[in-house]
């Protein structure tokens, strides 16, 4: 385990002051976590972090508790691994963030593993793929999270998901990742379930509706208020391309968007430029759509070519 050189709460400071006194320690002792900890904190773009995730993070997941599962570079401070069970593989994805491990993608969590990224108190994003429903709950309970991903294979159950937004864990949210499951009606109430109780986490801000879904968690989206300070929404839904532009309209501070739908339209991209706040805007579809000239043009120009691309 890294050396636990400051105060259990020192990840909620406001600036970096603790990160680099625990840096300036790591350093002198020849410890090349020392200089990974100043760069993210002070040159996040420097080319050298590549380098030093590069040559260390096998050594550096391992020392978190991480299982040894031949980690891959994605990127500076980002890793993934591809583990089989069986004949099924499973993912596992971590993200290193001011040097420390704040986001972890797993199929599950082990008692020894929880034990030793709690005693870390770095871990502020939660995605268990795989996790057993009826211990969901009690396998998150404990972490101060800032982001969950909720469902996959087996979603939660009507009175699992009610004992979940009741939890401290979900109140205090700013991002929430939700597999509705499948089949189509099940998953339309279990998205419109968690799209109604997520108006208790007053810090909400970033939406992710997975699963096999129809329009009407999006219709549903757009009757509650408190929806409307989200500021990054992705949908995955069966077809509703006649939802996008009343649901941008409903969503003024937004900044970016992701939509899947079988198919687009020239009103979806109006409604996308049209948008005074949106930065970042992505439609995938299983119909490629033909568009004007100049309206393909300004999609490309303001959100770059895959503004609407192909699933």
């Amino acid at each position: 385990m890294f050396p636990r050189l400051c105060a259990p709460d020192w990840w909620d400071d406001l600036d970096d002051a603790s990160r680099l006194v625990h840096a300036d320690v790591l350093t002198t002792r020849g410890d090349p976590r020392g200089e990974f900890i100043l760069l993210q904190c002070t040159q996040p773009t420097a080319p050298r972090i590549a380098e030093l995730w590069a040559a260390h993070h096998v050594q550096w997941l391992a020392e978190q508790g991480l299982p040894p599962l031949g980690w891959f570079v994605k990127g500076p401070g980002l890793s993934s691994a591809m583990h089989r069970v069986n004949s099924n593989f499973e993912l596992w994805s971590v993200h290193f963030q001011r040097g420390h491990l704040t986001s972890l993608w797993a199929p599950r969590l082990d008692e020894r593993l929880k034990r030793q990224l709690l005693d870390a108190g770095t871990v502020r994003h939660l995605e268990l793929d795989d996790c057993d429903p009826d211990r969901f709950l009690e396998t998150i309970r404990g972490f101060r999270l800032e982001g969950l991903g909720v469902g996959g294979p087996l979603p939660l159950s009507e009175r699992r998901l009610e004992d979940l937004v009741a939890s401290d864990e979900f109140v205090g949210l700013a991002e929430l990742d939700f597999n509705a499951g499948t089949p189509f009606a099940e998953a339309d109430a279990r998205a419109m379930f968690i799209l109604r109780e997520a108006g208790r986490a007053p810090r909400l801000t970033r939406l992710r509706l997975e699963g096999t879904l129809t329009a009407r968690p999006l219709r549903y989206l757009r009757e509650l208020a408190w929806t409307r300070r989200l500021t990054h929404l992705d949908v995955s839904t069966s077809d509703a391309v006649e939802e996008v532009a009343p649901v941008l309209a409903h969503l003024p501070r937004l900044e970016s968007i992701s939509l899947s739908v079988f198919r687009s339209s020239p009103e979806v991209a109006q409604a996308l430029l049209a948008h005074p706040t949106l930065r970042r805007a992505r439609i995938r579809t299983n119909i490629p759509t033909p568009l004007p000239g100049s309206l393909a043009a300004q999609l490309e120009a303001r959100f770059g070519p895959q503004a609407l691309a192909r699933l």
